[in-house]
């Protein structure tokens, strides 16, 4: 899909960079496209797939909103007990993160 993200509530001034395992590790795809910031799948463990999401901290959805299947409070199976959460002024693309195709804020 190459629509791109939508807008319309303004750009964000911050963002919060996720790391995170979405046990739907077969199409761990956002449920909700566009999503509000670009991801990543960053690797595989048993039975999930990591993601590296960036969501921007000036609407009201929640990563939980496009990844339902995520562990956000941990479980038994989560081998850090829930996501990672860091505050970023600005989005980073790396030659690891590259620049989506369908990103284009």
């Amino acid at each position: 899909m190459t629509e791109a993200a939508d807008y319309s509530h303004g750009s964000p001034a911050a963002w919060k960079r996720y790391r995170f395992a979405c046990y739907n590790e077969d199409d761990p795809r956002p449920v909700k496209w566009p999503p509000a910031g670009p991801y990543w799948i960053s690797g595989y463990g048993d039975g999930y797939a990591i993601l590296i999401a960036y969501m921007p901290t000036n609407i009201d959805e929640t990563l939980e909103d496009y990844w339902p299947d995520d562990e956000p409070n941990g479980d038994a199976h989560s081998w850090w007990g829930g996501y990672f959460c860091q505050d970023r002024d600005e989005i980073t693309f790396t030659d690891r993160f590259p620049r989506p195709e369908w990103w284009t804020a």
